[in-house]
């Protein structure tokens, strides 16, 4: 695979991430094809945040992933594997981080006809800065047209 430096991306304002449903349709209408940009709340298998247990778009490690879009990480596009750049930005010994995501929605992963039940395919490109606190609204990000 031949890695190259992407070229920047603007974004504009999308959908808010309430409610569900909406953003859900949201995504499927609009991210086709384009880069998004999500609030992501990653929650680890344990303490020791060597595996992801399950992933969903939200405002906060205090949200309920049942009232969230669960997301598939694909990373088979980054340099730098996910959890190595989340371990730079997390701090030690945390279950769950809140982080914004960069990627592609909908993308699927060569070699996956399906996913697990509930969940959602995101091509992660770039891991940006953690969130911090309990955001009352979120708003998704896409790619402006140029």
């Amino acid at each position: 695979m031949n890695k190259r430096p992407r070229r920047p991306v603007n974004f504009k304002a999308g959908c808010k991430i309430d409610p569900r449903d909406a953003l859900l349709e949201w995504l499927n209408s609009n991210a086709t094809g384009k880069q998004v940009k999500l609030p992501v709340v990653i929650h680890y298998q344990d303490a020791y945040q060597l595996a992801i247990a399950r992933a969903f778009i939200g405002k906060s490690t205090e949200d309920h992933a049942s009232d969230c879009i669960q997301l598939w990480l694909d990373t088979s596009f980054m340099g730098i594997p996910l959890l190595s750049q989340l371990s730079y930005r997390a701090p030690e010994g945390v279950i769950a981080v809140g982080v914004w995501l960069e990627g592609y929605w909908g993308t699927m992963p060569l070699g996956f006809d399906d996913l697990p039940d509930g969940e959602f395919p995101f091509q992660v490109v770039r891991v940006g800065e953690l969130m911090t606190g309990q955001a009352t609204e979120q708003t998704v990000f896409i790619e402006a047209d140029t």
